[in-house]
């Protein structure tokens, strides 16, 4: 009888532990996550750097000028041609399961979410105004646009590798 309370007793320590381990861990990750976006956001790191922020799918990356052939899309995220927030700003991004699949959570923004824009210092809000799937060959797209205050997110969709989801923002005053 000793023995088989003596067993549940260890078990349920082992499990307590088990418990509070996992919950210390998962605490201390999400702390660790947030202070990296707070020091991103909050210090000189920006400074001379383009940095995109989107809060709802956890996401804050540095974002670089494409090489020629886009050649360093594969471990960033790139804007196309120009970056001038009085424009039409273009950024393209991977989606799918691996470690620079940036844009993989892109699909889950809805109209009215917000994309902060860090641009040598300078925050820029923007806001989601539409979204929609366009074949991977369409360029349409990549028109420049002067004084249009738009960014366009670019990343391939989750079902149809033959089509682009693009998510249309505005810059907001």
């Amino acid at each position: 009888m000793k023995r088989k309370i003596f067993k549940v007793l260890f078990t349920l320590n082992i499990l307590v532990v088990f418990l509070f381990f996992t919950y210390y861990i998962n605490l201390k990750y999400e702390k660790y996550y947030d202070y990296n976006i707070k020091y991103i956001i909050n210090s000189k790191v920006r400074i001379n750097k383009k940095i995109i922020y989107i809060d709802k799918i956890n996401l804050s990356k540095e974002v670089v000028k494409a090489d020629k052939n886009f050649g360093n899309l594969k471990n960033n995220l790139v804007y196309y041609n120009d970056f001038n927030v009085n424009n039409k700003i273009i950024i393209f991004g991977h989606s799918g399961n691996g470690h620079n699949a940036y844009f993989k959570d892109l699909y889950k923004l809805s109209i009215d979410d917000e994309v902060i824009i860090y641009d040598n210092g300078k925050e820029y809000k923007y806001i989601l105004v539409n979204k929609y799937l366009i074949d991977e060959y369409d360029n349409y797209i990549l028109k420049e646009e002067e004084n249009s205050k738009k960014m366009l997110l670019v990343t391939c969709d989750n079902i149809d590798d033959s089509k682009r989801l693009v998510i249309e923002l505005v810059k907001t005053l």
